[in-house]
């Protein structure tokens, strides 16, 4: 991933494990907040995809939504660590939504 990251964006990440904030970090050394969030955003919706192909059978308007909603949550989340400062606070959000998912609340 580090190198499809590499060859989309022109932004590489040389320490591991790499971790979310360490992308946005380093999109963000060298994009502006708006770009570097919604390119993190593109991969955060992304890296979702093999997981629900594995667990449900999805058709391509299923998934279509499900890449769009989870596009619009990663912005909330980025604009929610910038607004304040703390990552942990987009990790609550994060957590609290697949929480409600897991109890029976739609996405």
């Amino acid at each position: 991933m580090v190198n499809a990251v590499y060859d989309a964006v022109g932004v590489r990440i040389d320490e591991l494990p790499v971790t979310p904030e360490k992308v946005l970090k380093a999109l963000r050394a060298r994009f502006a907040f708006w770009p570097a969030n919604l390119i993190a955003s593109a991969l955060f919706a992304a890296i979702n995809v093999p997981g629900w192909v594995a667990l449900i059978e999805l058709d391509t308007q299923t998934l279509a939504l499900l890449l769009a909603q989870v596009f619009v949550f990663g912005v909330l989340l980025g604009f929610t660590v910038r607004t304040t400062g703390f990552v942990l606070a987009a990790m609550l959000l994060h957590l609290a939504n697949n929480a409600l998912q897991g109890l029976g609340f739609p996405a």
